[in-house]
């Protein structure tokens, strides 16, 4: 566990040191500014309706009249459609900039001395690709929320917070790793192979995921760096780790 830790939270150290080297800024600058366009559109969104759902959330309660209450609630609903939102994000950013990271991945793996599989460029490959990433983004944002409700709840229990509250910071930090590793597994293995390699290398995952998530938390400059940062730390994990993708799979 602490290896694999160890290894995704040093990748991030190389990442600079790499993207200089090997002329990647380019990319994170691409990258960057879609995700920093997709980030203030979820973010402006969010605070907007915010109002709108707290007041119908105020509305349900028998003192809904009650001016505090009516502001509390427009803070309630705004902070949830946030938390939503950057949930949303995670899955929404990995579509938008795939044409962007899948390149940024293959290049760091050329510049170590790999060999990616080739991919021919057609429609028909563009077109797989996203099949593939909205197979994976259903897949994990499903259960993702699923996790996270039944964690919400039992929250609710006095003394739980405490323990359920970290807990769902590693389930969004591991499927947020799990989708910056995709774009260097995208081209090595199918989605059931990719599945059981996160699941098997979880902690790689959740370091990885977990950098990914402090650093969006740094406003707007996290939208800018986080994508780039992310997918290109999850490559360097998986290649300079012992952790090896095996041969391409089939499911």
């Amino acid at each position: 566990m602490i290896r694999q830790v160890f290894s995704a939270l040093s990748a991030y150290l190389r990442v600079p040191t790499a993207t200089v080297r090997h002329g990647l800024l380019r990319y994170h600058i691409a990258t960057g500014l879609l995700s920093l366009v997709l980030g203030i559109l979820l973010v402006y969104g969010g605070w907007s309706l915010g109002d709108d759902v707290g007041h119908r959330l105020t509305d349900l309660l028998p003192w809904s009249g009650n001016a505090v209450v009516g502001s509390i609630g427009e803070w309630v609903g705004r902070i949830a459609l946030l938390l939503a939102g950057v949930m949303l994000y995670k899955y929404l950013v990995l579509i938008v900039v795939a044409p962007i990271m899948s390149p940024l991945s293959e290049r760091i793996e050329l510049s170590l001395g790999q060999t990616p599989v080739d991919k021919p460029l057609s429609l028909a490959q563009w077109a797989k690709d996203i099949v593939r990433g909205l197979h994976i983004a259903m897949r994990n944002i499903t259960r993702e929320l699923l996790m996270t409700a039944v964690l919400l709840l039992l929250s609710l229990v006095p003394g739980l917070a405490v323990i359920t509250t970290p807990l769902i910071f590693v389930v969004q930090a591991y499927y947020a790793g799990f989708g910056n590793m995709d774009y260097y597994m995208e081209r090595h293995a199918g989605v059931k192979t990719a599945a059981t390699y996160v699941r098997r290398h979880k902690w790689l995952a959740i370091g990885n995921g977990a950098v990914f998530l402090l650093l969006l938390a740094i406003p707007f400059v996290g939208f800018l760096i986080a994508p780039a940062f992310g997918a290109s730390a999850a490559t360097l994990s998986i290649l300079k780790g012992p952790y090896r993708l095996p041969s391409k799979g089939v499911g």
